[in-house]
């Protein structure tokens, strides 16, 4: 019967983990003084030297996916990025006042 219970484990540590990040992430936003373009800047870095090493490690080509008929979507999806990241960064400032 325990052994039931250890995907239940699992998935609770790796959702407390990822609760964890996600809050800190937070704090370290409130504590760094920089431009939000400047940190969406950082963040989209990271993301795509991490995606590049986890491509790397997998034998995966990254720009393989780059093709004309993708490029709608992907400039689709970068503006819809792009509108949330303004969206939040507005946001914030108006919760603080209330």
């Amino acid at each position: 019967m325990l052994h039931l219970w250890e995907p239940m484990r699992k998935f609770m540590c790796v959702a407390h983990i990822a609760a964890v990040l996600f809050g800190l992430t937070g704090i370290l936003g409130h504590l760094i003084e920089a431009d939000a373009s400047i940190i969406t800047f950082g963040r989209a870095s990271f993301a795509f030297i991490a995606l590049g090493f986890v491509a790397g490690l997998t034998g995966t080509r990254l720009l393989d996916a780059l093709t004309l008929r993708n490029l709608p979507v992907l400039g689709l999806t970068g503006a819809l990025l792009a509108a949330h990241r303004r969206g939040s960064v507005h946001g914030v400032p108006l919760r603080r006042m209330r």
